[in-house]
């Protein structure tokens, strides 16, 4: 993951973390404060139910008793018409009283007149019952009574009052009269929400007010509720606004990750460019300066280490230089006084054979100077390797293929069967000394060549990875021995033994290629030896 996600993640986690537990909270809190206004609008509701339950029946209480006394007018003229015995039903007169029915019934949902044998002598809400016997006993409290509606009886709840009333000649007559509870009857009762809902339900399903008959037995019930619509609606736009507000913050975070890391990346970027400069061997190269506060002081310190690695490396060269000269000279005394004993020993021969006269002294003469010559020629050669390796001249670079150059070297030997080039990766561009490599490759070659018997081949490769370009040199031949590899690239270090090698040609080698910035690498076994000379691809 990058630095700018890890970055992104990390404002992401700060802030939209604390959002969603502050919309939980305030979620909860509404909720709760939904639920307590829930319990309150209940209560407030209740009360008022049972407020308008009360006052209908003292407005009932009070009706009927205005209407079940003597002094009435309507139910005094039918006392005293029935004291006269005109025109009776039953033994009752009625016609006057049923004129007076509107006035009776006034204020009333259903009204019944019984007479003194509980027949039915006036039914205002249900004219089809008078004449019937009256069944039940209706003495107060909730009733469930067929009244007409449409031309229709339908069965609905009254609240109940009776009242007698005692005739001239000790007979009673019964009132009762009623006022009808519906779903109406509590309409104006509501809630600031309008979430309220008042209802009869005659199932007794619902928990509310009890509704009771005049036994005491619960014929209905008054359900009250308040809906869960609006907390729902304010919990469904607490959570849009939640995860709008969330979107939002991601892309501002997003945009903020991008502004506050694009400093550092680019500071980090810098340095690693300067860490692999300095890992290529690079020492001198310096870190630009950072923008940030937070990388300047890893720049600074990376700056402190280069500069102390560079101190480091200069030491360590200058013991090396010295080492290595001091080997240098020792082996270059050992090349020198070798052909020296065969010279002087020439010389001593010459003189001793000149003084004694030998009689073969003219062999003994060709024999010695054709030895001094050869030691002599030995001599100047090795001289002249020392004089190439410790003045070795800078490269100049060119582009160039180097399976061009190879090629070209190799074509003498292809056609004599005795190397096969194998060009894996054909267009492969360096940009190097051609003078200098094309004298390494001629010197692993020769090397290969001379390593391996006249029935066996050398194979030559060009391969490249992600960085470098890998020419390699393989023979069949014994391998080197594994106690001797490690000195190989050792000045004047040669297993050529008589075949005159000068120990100079694989440091020269090893030399250029490092000049390059690449190097030879080695591996052997006792099928062969592979010499690898690797160097940096063009623009890596």
């Amino acid at each position: 993951m990058s630095l700018r996600s890890r970055l992104a993640l990390v404002f992401l986690v700060g802030a939209i973390i604390p959002l969603i537990i502050a919309a939980i909270i305030t979620e909860r809190i509404l909720s709760e404060n939904y639920e307590e206004d829930h319990e309150r609008t209940l209560t407030v509701s209740s009360d008022q139910v049972s407020a308008e339950l009360s006052r209908r029946r003292e407005l009932l209480t009070k009706n009927l008793s205005a209407i079940a006394t003597r002094s009435h007018p309507a139910i005094g003229g039918f006392i005293y018409d029935t004291s006269k015995n005109e025109n009776t039903f039953e033994g009752l007169p009625l016609t006057k009283l049923r004129e007076s029915e509107r006035t009776l019934t006034s204020g009333f949902d259903a009204f019944f007149l019984l007479g003194p044998d509980d027949s039915i002598l006036m039914a205002s809400h249900n004219q089809g019952s008078v004449g019937t016997s009256f069944k039940g006993n209706l003495n107060g409290g909730y009733a469930w009574l067929p009244a007409e509606k449409d031309g229709k009886l339908q069965r609905s709840l009254f609240d109940v009052e009776s009242r007698k009333v005692t005739l001239l000649d000790g007979r009673r007559i019964k009132l009762i009269a009623g006022v009808k509870i519906d779903n109406q009857t509590f309409s104006h009762i509501s809630d600031k929400r309008n979430e309220l809902t008042i209802s009869i339900d005659a199932n007794l399903q619902s928990s509310g007010i009890s509704l009771t008959n005049h036994q005491g037995n619960i014929i209905a019930v008054v359900a009250i509720s308040v809906s869960d619509k609006g907390l729902v609606t304010l919990r469904t736009q607490l959570r849009t606004v939640t995860i709008a507000a969330a979107g939002i913050s991601l892309l501002l975070l997003i945009v903020l990750a991008f502004l506050a890391s694009r400093g550092i990346i680019k500071d980090l970027n810098q340095l690693g460019l300067a860490a692999k400069a300095v890992g290529e061997g690079n020492l001198e190269y310096t870190a630009p300066n950072a923008s940030t506060k937070e990388v300047r002081s890893v720049v600074s310190a990376f700056e402190q280490m280069t500069k102390d690695l560079n101190e480091s490396k200069n030491k360590l060269v200058t013991v090396e230089k010295i080492a290595a000269w001091r080997d240098v000279a020792r082996q270059l005394a050992h090349e020198i006084k070798n052909p020296l004993t065969p010279i002087k020993m020439s010389v001593e021969s010459l003189q001793r054979s000149w003084k004694r006269q030998h009689p073969e002294f003219q062999e003994i003469f060709t024999e010695s100077t054709s030895t001094i010559i050869q030691e002599t020629d030995r001599l100047s050669r090795t001289l002249d390797e020392f004089s190439k390796f410790a003045q070795m001249p800078k490269p100049h670079f060119e582009v160039f293929k180097i399976s061009d150059l190879i090629q070209r070297l190799t074509k003498p030997y292809v056609e004599a069967k005795k190397v096969q080039f194998n060009q894996w990766h054909s267009d492969v561009e360096v940009s190097a000394d051609k003078d200098q490599i094309t004298q390494v490759i001629l010197n692993l070659l020769v090397n290969a060549l001379d390593a391996s018997s006249n029935d066996d081949f050398v194979t030559v490769e060009v391969t490249s990875t992600d960085r470098r370009c890998v020419v390699s040199v393989i023979d069949r031949g014994e391998g080197i021995p594994d106690d001797l590899i490690d000195s190989i690239f050792t000045p004047y270090f040669t297993t050529k033994g008589k075949r005159g090698g000068t120990g100079l040609g694989l440091p020269i080698a090893q030399r250029i290629a490092i000049d390059h910035g690449g190097k030879i690498e080695v591996s052997s076994s006792p099928e062969g030896s592979r010499f690898s000379l690797q160097l940096p691809l063009l623009n890596r």
